[in-house]
């Protein structure tokens, strides 16, 4: 069989650390970012790294140095990272870096409501990379089945999913997707079925790391955005 030409990028990306996440996104400049966000972060990091010698630096070069943005031919342009992270609306220039939630009847895709429906929900989140998270997480939460137990006169509603299982499901969705040319076209989603709930994103596993491997294998993919999104306590 002959492979594909996204199957002889994967191939060649494993042999190098992939930079796709720090390279500048083409038509976007520093008006796009997002002021607050960054006066925010710099804050937070300025308490986490007193004695970084770039502090003294102009605003610009600050975040030239974080690889926030990156200069092309005298023009200071966000990185993919530092867009996704405090752009204003980074779907202008990337409009399938989204989040898609879709809820069916049954527990395949084919499977079609007694109205004829395909889905029971449909649902796209857009915005910076936190936002995301936050309002996919609260309504895909909003969305399952709870049940409820009486202890005494209080009741405690139970998720059929726990959100902590679900929010980490997310955030490693968009942390380890694959932000190539080839895959870029592609957005990440949360399908929710009758009997279960699965979170599915572009690009297969990195590096050495396998599926019996999964919980022990360390392989970052996208080395810019986990450092940005760990500052972010994401």
């Amino acid at each position: 069989r002959r492979m594909s030409d996204y199957e002889i990028y994967s191939f060649i990306s494993s042999r190098t650390q992939p930079k796709f996440d720090a390279e500048a996104v083409a038509e976007a400049t520093l008006e796009d970012l997002d002021r607050g966000k960054l006066d925010d972060y710099l804050a937070q990091q300025r308490k986490a790294r007193p004695n970084a010698s770039y502090w003294s630096l102009p605003f610009e070069q600050v975040l030239r140095q974080l690889r926030i943005v990156t200069e092309v031919d005298g023009t200071l342009r966000p990185t993919l990272a530092g867009l996704l992270m405090f752009g204003l609306y980074p779907q202008r220039f990337e409009p399938q870096m989204v989040v898609v939630f879709l809820q069916f009847y049954g527990t395949t895709t084919t499977e079609k409501t007694p109205s004829g429906a395909r889905f029971l929900d449909n649902r796209k989140f857009e915005g910076t990379v936190k936002e995301i998270i936050d309002n996919a997480t609260d309504y895909v939460m909003a969305s399952m089945r709870k049940s409820s137990l009486i202890r005494s006169v209080t009741r405690q509603d139970i998720p059929e999913y726990p959100e902590v299982v679900l929010r980490e499901a997310i955030v490693n969705a968009v942390a380890h997707r694959d932000y190539s040319h080839f895959a870029r076209g592609s957005h990440i989603q949360v399908r929710m079925f009758a009997d279960r709930l699965e979170v599915q994103n572009p690009g297969g596993l990195y590096g050495g790391v396998t599926v019996n491997d999964l919980e022990e294998g360390q392989s970052t993919r996208n080395l810019l955005l986990m450092q940005l999104m760990e500052d972010m306590h994401l």
